[in-house]
């Protein structure tokens, strides 16, 4: 069987600062809403934050990023950055929070308090290593 195509769409390294003051904004509203105790908004910037993250990463050391309708194929994307260690831990965290985003975002479930914080707690420690290896 053919491994399937990931569509991605070329990039300049210096179009990642727009998408990392995206995911910087959303991870400073996520903090502030998490306070609120609106656990439906924190969850959904955690995604939108570390989706952000990702692009400004692959922008950055592969000039991509993942322009896919699946979601999940920004972690294979960003698997693909070999220069820098972590990538594989990091991109642990990025599949937690995109396996999830369908049911935070389109279903009329929202998520418990543990589930909102273990999701913030991956966006945090995603968006943490992104930010530490954008150079």
């Amino acid at each position: 069987m053919a491994a399937r195509r990931i569509v991605v769409r070329r990039g300049l390294p210096g179009e990642s600062s727009g998408r990392w003051h995206k995911a910087q904004e959303h991870s400073k509203a996520m903090e502030r809403v998490w306070k609120e105790g609106l656990f439906d908004s924190a969850a959904l910037l955690a995604v939108h934050a570390a989706i952000a993250a990702c692009d400004a990463f692959t922008l950055r050391h592969r000039h991509e990023r993942s322009s896919s309708e699946r979601h999940l194929d920004a972690v294979h994307v960003f698997r693909r950055v070999t220069s820098r260690s972590g990538v594989k831990e990091a991109a642990g965290h990025l599949e937690d929070l995109l396996e999830e985003k369908a049911w935070i975002e389109y279903s009329d479930r929202s998520p418990r308090p543990d589930e909102a914080e273990r999701l913030c707690d991956h966006a945090r420690r995603f968006v943490a290593f992104v930010g530490n290896n954008l150079a």
